[in-house]
């Protein structure tokens, strides 16, 4: 990776867990202008000459690369496929955002009805 390839991606923030929001959407659009979102949606190389497939799977690695750079090293991820990686750190983090949204939610409603009574 050159360096200012390496300065970019440092714009990244690291996934912690909380902060799945913010990352999702900066690492998407760092994916994206790499051209390698696409790769991460995709279900493997196409079917086609050797050619596009090694060309896939080197997109492939970088992809996994990028993602990976910008984990936590708390978060242990054991998939080295850009589409199973992306599938599982979106599973686990957006649910926790969802029920997290869901718990801010309920504890202000306990708030307004304690400062009713």
């Amino acid at each position: 990776m050159s360096e200012r390839a390496g300065r970019e991606v440092n714009h990244v923030p690291i996934l912690e867990g909380k902060n799945f929001p913010l990352w999702n959407i900066v690492i998407n659009v760092k994916l994206s202008s790499r051209r390698l979102a696409e790769i991460c949606n995709s279900d493997g190389p196409p079917n086609s000459d050797s050619i596009t497939i090694n060309n896939w799977n080197k997109l492939n690695i970088k992809a996994v690369q990028l993602i990976l750079s910008r984990l936590h090293p708390d978060i242990i991820i054991t998939v080295v496929d850009s589409k199973a990686l992306w599938k599982k750190i979106n599973e686990k983090y957006e649910a926790q955002t969802i029920t997290n949204q869901g718990r801010t939610w309920l504890r202000w409603e306990c708030l307004l009805l304690t400062e009713n009574i």
